[in-house]
This record gives C-alpha cells, structure tokens and sequence, in this order.
C-alpha cells in the first residue's frame, strides 16, 4: 500500500475519532456519561452480532458454547471505561480537540510502556529519539489545546 493511501487512511481515521468522540459527548450532555457509555455499548454490541451473522452464516449461537474466555474479552470494559471519561471531558473547558488529543497522547505512553517491558507478547523495544520528540510535540499541542 502506497504512502499516500496509508496517510489517508489515517487521517479518515482521525476524522472519525473525532466524530465519535464530538456524538459520545453530545449524548453523554443529555443522559451522562454512564447511560451514554451504556448506550453506545449496546449499540455497538448489536452492529457488531449483525456483522458476525453477516460475516459468518454458518455459525450459530449454539456454537459459542464451547468457547472458552479469554482475558482479550475484557477490552470492553476499557472501551466502557474510555466512553465514559469521553462523556466528561468532551463537556469541559478541554472539549473535543483536548480530548482526542490527550486521548492520543495516552495510547503513545502505554504504546511505550508495552513495548518496553513486552506486555501481552509485544516485541520488546526500547523507545527512541524519534519517539520521544512525536510526544513532547504532542504534548505540546494538547496544552496549547486545552489552555487556548
């Protein structure tokens, strides 16, 4: 896949963070953030049983039985969690901007933080300059961000 494409698709990606952070918000103003992290869950859970059944015909619900947890299962609860503080912070002096961004800069530290000590299996990889300088400017654009 070319550079360009790859650049693209990131930014669509960016874009539709930032809607879904900006409709996560404005439903967690009129219900609070729990209800509309329930709200989203549950649509979620939905859409996703219609694409598996789309996805997947032949297997039926009887199957699953057989299925055993997995700790993967638990990143629901995060999402819930990640819904939930969204619904707080979008509708604060930060808003939508601030969020997505400190949002961002947290998935870059825990990115470093499993990579340097190897979590669920990862590669170890100590983090460099290059990593380091993306941070800083990020943490620098949130502050100019939420202090603006």
């Amino acid at each position: 896949m070319s550079q360009k494409a790859v650049s693209a698709i990131a930014l669509l990606g960016g874009a539709l963070l930032s809607l879904m952070v900006f409709l996560n918000g404005s439903l967690a103003f009129y219900l609070g953030p729990i209800p509309a992290s329930l709200v989203v869950h549950i649509v979620g859970s939905v859409a996703a049983l219609i694409l598996f059944k789309i996805s997947y015909p032949s297997i039926g619900l009887k199957n699953l039985k057989n299925y055993k947890f997995h700790w993967t299962h638990m990143v629901g609860f995060f999402g819930a969690f990640a819904v939930a503080l969204i619904g707080y912070t979008v509708n604060t002096k930060i808003g939508i901007s601030g969020t997505v961004g400190s949002a961002v800069l947290g998935q870059i530290v825990y990115g470093w933080f499993s990579d340097y000590f190897g979590f669920f299996g990862s590669v170890k990889k100590k983090p460099n300059w290059q990593d380091t300088a993306q941070a800083i400017f990020l943490l620098i654009g949130v502050g100019l961000l939420i202090n603006a």
